[in-house]
């Protein structure tokens, strides 16, 4: 593996999440370090691929509820 250089900080966990953590890291070879960073890095990755499909709505149409309504009422489905 790539030695990646990392930096020590503190994490406060409950402690049946630790030790499920533990577990977990255990039973894929992993140390924790790798599982929280990894878990870290996934959760991240997602809020920038929120944040990407936001941008790239900001385009789009908006269109109202009452908007909405008016054509259901037009289309006579309501």
């Amino acid at each position: 593996m790539d030695q990646i250089k990392r930096e020590a900080t503190t994490v406060y966990l409950n402690p049946r999440i630790a030790r499920a953590a533990k577990v977990r890291a255990a039973l894929s070879d992993k140390s924790l370090s790798d599982l929280v960073n990894d878990s870290l890095a996934k959760c991240l990755n997602e809020d920038a691929a929120d944040l990407e499909l936001i941008r790239l709505r900001k385009k789009e149409r908006v269109r109202g509820y009452e908007d909405f309504l008016n054509e259901l009422k037009k289309d006579g489905l309501i």
